[in-house]
This record gives structure tokens, C-alpha cells and sequence, in this order.
């Protein structure tokens, strides 16, 4: 028989998770970061588990916010389901609709250069510069 993990762990390591991947996702138009899919697969794992235990799991936008700093705190986390209420799996959500078919939105040799003085204005400082628009992944 397999022994449950006790759920402030099975929390702590959903949120951890989330947190991680949400961050991840948040550069996403610069192309996948060294680790993804495996921060996608932990995520999954964990929110599987803490669905398991009959919570409502967390929207990934809510981590990507909650991970860049947007929001002090990562509302909903901790809500049990009604009775009878499904379980939403955000990281299947996303599996289905993302996974596999990322963009790089970064055009790396057509990056704009800024020339700018140091501080002490001695010399010039060339620094690259992005611009443009893109959508972040949503499993709302």
C-alpha cells in the first residue's frame, strides 16, 4: 500500500512547481529555457497529486503572475472542490493546447542596437533592445 505525503508537503512543492514553470513560461517568446520540459513534468506530477487530495488546483497565469511578482499572493491556493465538482488539471490544459508548439518570437540577428554613455560618460555602451507584442499561454 503506498503511503500518502503529508499535504503541506504535496502544497509546498504544487506551488514550488507551479512557480517554477509559470517563470519559465513567462519568457517563452525568447524559446524554451534549458530544463522546461522538465519543470513542466514536476508541475504536472505535483498538481496531479494535490488534486488527488480533492483541491481546486491553480490557473497557470496565476503562477506566472505570482512568480514574476505581480501579485503578493497566490489566491486559491488551499480551496478544497464542492462536491461533485471536477478537478481542473491546468498542466493537462496546457499540455494540450501549447506543448510542442512554441515559437521563438525573438529574432536575435535583427535585434535592435541602443548606443548609450557609461555612467561616467567616458564611452559608449551598444545594448541590445527587443521590442514587439505576444501572448502568454493561458489554462484559464
Amino acid at each position: 500500500m503506498k503511503q500518502l505525503l503529508p499535504f503541506a508537503l504535496v502544497k509546498r512543492e504544487y506551488v514550488k512547481t507551479g512557480t517554477a514553470f509559470g517563470d519559465a513560461v513567462s519568457y517563452i517568446y525568447m524559446g524554451k529555457c534549458v530544463g522546461f520540459d522538465e519543470l513542466f513534468e514536476k508541475w504536472k506530477k505535483w498538481e496531479a497529486e494535490y488534486a488527488k487530495r480533492g483541491y481546486r488546483t491553480i490557473p497557470l497565469d496565476d503562477f506566472i503572475a505570482y512568480g514574476g511578482g505581480y501579485v503578493a499572493k497566490l489566491e486559491g491556493i488551499g480551496v478544497k472542490r464542492q462536491v461533485g465538482e471536477e478537478a481542473v488539471l491546468h498542466a493537462e490544459r496546457y499540455e494540450q493546447r501549447y506543448q510542442g508548439k512554441e515559437k521563438t518570437l525573438v529574432d536575435t540577428p535583427n535585434v535592435m542596437i541602443m548606443e548609450t554613455d557609461s555612467l561616467d560618460k567616458k564611452k559608449k555602451i551598444k545594448t541590445p533592445m527587443v521590442s514587439g507584442t505576444y501572448e502568454l499561454p493561458t489554462t484559464k
